[in-house]
């Protein structure tokens, strides 16, 4: 075939359409003379002919008969209606490399704290110098900064979780009323010092492991409930009229 290309003389060298003499292509030539494939674009006629004539109801009309002959057991037809509803089957892990799997997962979706804990222990700068390189004073067994700073992050994030976990402090206005309820007496003839009485109060508070209620929030509740706070005129003791502490 190449003996029949028409022939020029190029530098000195006989050439047919980008060959040689001996008919291959020379250095530069990609084979540009070369036909296209006659196959391709009849195959490309082939296909428009055939979309042209395939409509969407037909695709689901033969996707119903797929379905419906899948139910009925045909291998086939349920390989085909899986393969293109779940896709192929995943490649299986080994179970000797689960450990490298589990690692690779977390490198390719990091969090803060493993971007820090994953990364060099050796950060450099634009120039491709180490970081702290020239500090002489640095200690060679201190940790990085970055392993620093993941267990910091690492030991807040715990403590967060412990304190989302933990109960809510109990209430101390709960704990003064079960105090109340069980050592107090309201009686319009009795009177207790209000030392005496946050003195009593603050041992339950401790024997029972209850907050201790602030004291103008208990003489408000004691006032609330009918007592009566009075200051001695000559003694200057505060007192609280109308209840009395019981053991």
């Amino acid at each position: 075939m190449a003996s029949e290309l028409p022939a020029r003389l190029h530098g000195g060298q006989t050439v047919r359409n980008g060959r040689d003499a001996r008919g291959r292509f020379t250095a530069g030539n990609a084979g540009g003379d070369r036909p296209a494939n006659p196959f391709a674009r009849y195959q490309a006629e082939l296909r428009g002919a055939l979309l042209a004539e395939v409509s969407p109801a037909d695709v689901r009309t033969i996707l119903r008969q797929v379905i419906r002959i899948a139910k009925r057991g045909h291998l086939p037809a349920v390989e085909l209606l899986l393969r293109w509803t779940l896709g192929a089957p995943p490649v299986p892990i080994d179970p000797d490399r689960l450990d490298e799997h589990a690692l690779d997962v977390r490198r390719k979706r990091p969090t803060l704290i493993d971007e820090l804990a994953l990364a060099d222990d050796q950060a450099e700068d634009p120039e491709g110098t180490p970081v702290g390189a020239d500090e002489a004073d640095a200690d060679p067994l201190a940790p990085p900064l970055r392993t620093v700073l993941a267990w910091a992050i690492q030991e807040l994030a715990e403590a967060r979780t412990a304190l989302q976990a933990s109960p809510p402090p109990p209430d101390p206005a709960a704990g003064w009323e079960a105090f109340a309820a069980s050592c107090l007496e309201f009686d319009p003839q009795a009177a207790v010092p209000v030392d005496l009485l946050f003195i009593t109060y603050a041992r339950w508070c401790a024997s029972h492991g209850e907050p201790v209620l602030a004291e103008e929030k208990v003489l408000a509740w004691l006032t609330a409930h009918g007592a009566t706070v009075r200051t001695g005129s000559l003694s200057c003791i505060m007192a609280v009229v109308g209840v009395r502490v019981v053991d």
